[in-house]
């Protein structure tokens, strides 16, 4: 698996500058539900849906290569998060404003992520494999 993560990673690093930069940003915030899971019922959800997308990616890149299908994982992972990190947000700010700051950027950064992968997960179903 490691060869894998390793493969990866490589063909992650080769998108445009602008790629690179939002999905180490995405990383970035992600990662950050692992600490705040301690605290807040949002981020636990964040890092047990990560746990799983990770190796769904990485099981689907060794099937596809590095292509737009890659973005279903995060649809059908993400979304149902989404909604209900979406259904919470009455909650994200009671009592830690500092975690609940960081769950109003997840949710937004998922959403923004989703756009993406949405328009990718189509465009591939329509024939572009790019």
């Amino acid at each position: 698996m490691n060869g894998v993560f390793s493969s990866f990673m490589a063909d992650a690093g080769a998108q445009p500058d602008w790629v690179v930069t939002w999905m180490s940003f995405m990383v970035a915030v992600l990662a950050l539900s692992v600490p705040f899971a301690l605290v807040r019922r949002e981020a636990l959800a964040v890092a047990l849906v990560m746990a799983v997308t990770i190796p769904v990616v990485l099981w689907m890149y060794t099937i596809f290569g590095y292509s737009r299908i890659l973005g279903l994982s995060h649809v059908i992972l993400w979304t149902p998060l989404v909604v209900w990190l979406l259904s919470r947000r009455q909650h994200w700010f009671a009592g830690a404003p500092l975690s609940g700051t960081w769950v109003a950027l997840c949710t937004l950064v998922l959403i923004i992520s989703l756009g993406f992968d949405y328009t990718d997960t189509i465009r591939w179903l329509l024939g572009e494999r790019g």
